[in-house]
């Protein structure tokens, strides 16, 4: 079956329709998982960054507990013991503060930087006292200044947390604002998508509308046209062809119910021909010639 012109448009506006369909779900879905994707990963480096704020508070008040346990001892031993254990307290600081810098390279992180580093040195200032009123007084500088540099560096630490916490919170809700975006989106699309369809639908019934009307109407002019001539049923093959012929008709129609179609149908070709008219012949009514044969 060929489609004419206009068919031939709206299969291609449906075809075209679908396609959309297609690449806009996927395009949705592919945007939607970049944009979880990317939620998660900012997520994730939130945690690691809350993770290293607790080891860094967590070491820094271990560090200033073991500073001043081994002030206080007098055995020698257990003062090399507590050394060993302030020096590994210092590089797990040390590393819990490089993990911050590492996935949060900011301004407060460089202050909190700046805070630890002055109350290490603070404890190295202490921890070089070997007499015992010199041990009194790095106690008493340990818990006045120390203490101070100490809660300078957790407030700093604390306000890494706060930022954390609120970027958290942004990222949460620029998630799920991207979500609904892309939601309203997608039933925006899904409309269109149904007014496209009931446009080319109601195209479709429009144009079929119109060629039935446009046939109706060809049938029409053609019979107010058509001049029919009617001979009575007495009338001889050569008389029906001699008539055919003097008014130069464009067809001749023949209804028979005699059981004889098809001689008759000869017998009027031949009768045609040998007058000169060379316009169909037609036959209708009951054509049941019988033949003697199976058929």
């Amino acid at each position: 079956m060929r489609l004419s012109r206009t068919g031939k448009l709206l299969a291609t506006s449906f075809a075209a329709l679908i396609l959309f369909a297609v690449v806009s779900t996927l395009a949705f879905r592919q945007y939607s998982t970049a944009v979880t994707h990317r939620a998660e990963l900012t997520h994730r480096e939130f945690l690691e960054r809350d993770d290293a704020l607790d080891d860094v508070s967590g070491e820094l008040l271990a560090l200033g507990i073991e500073v001043r346990d081994m002030l206080s001892t007098d055995d020698p031993r257990e003062g090399r013991s507590r050394a060993a254990t302030v020096e590994d307290t210092r590089r797990q600081l040390q590393d819990a503060l490089r993990r911050l810098r590492a996935s949060y390279d900011a301004p407060a992180s460089h202050e909190l930087q700046a805070a630890v580093e002055r109350y290490l040195r603070l404890s190295d200032q202490v921890l070089l006292a070997r007499t015992e009123s010199e041990r009194r007084d790095a106690l008493k500088l340990l818990r006045g200044t120390g203490g101070k540099l100490r809660d300078d560096a957790l407030d700093a630490t604390e306000g890494i947390r706060s930022q954390n916490v609120a970027a958290i919170q942004a990222s949460q809700s620029s998630l799920q604002e991207a979500l609904q975006a892309i939601e309203r989106l997608s039933l925006r699309l899904s409309l269109v998508w149904i007014v496209a369809c009931l446009l080319v639908g109601a195209a479709a019934i429009s144009r079929n509308w119109k060629l039935e009307q446009k046939g109706d109407q060809q049938r029409a002019d053609l019979l107010a046209a058509a001049e029919v001539v009617v001979l009575p049923a007495t009338s001889s093959i050569e008389s029906v062809a001699c008539a055919a012929l003097d008014e130069d008709a464009d067809a001749l129609v023949v209804g028979t119910y005699n059981g004889n179609a098809l001689d008759l149908a000869e017998r009027l070709a031949e009768a045609a021909g040998t007058v000169g008219y060379r316009g169909r012949i037609v036959m209708g009514g009951v054509l049941n010639q019988d033949f003697g044969d199976d058929l």
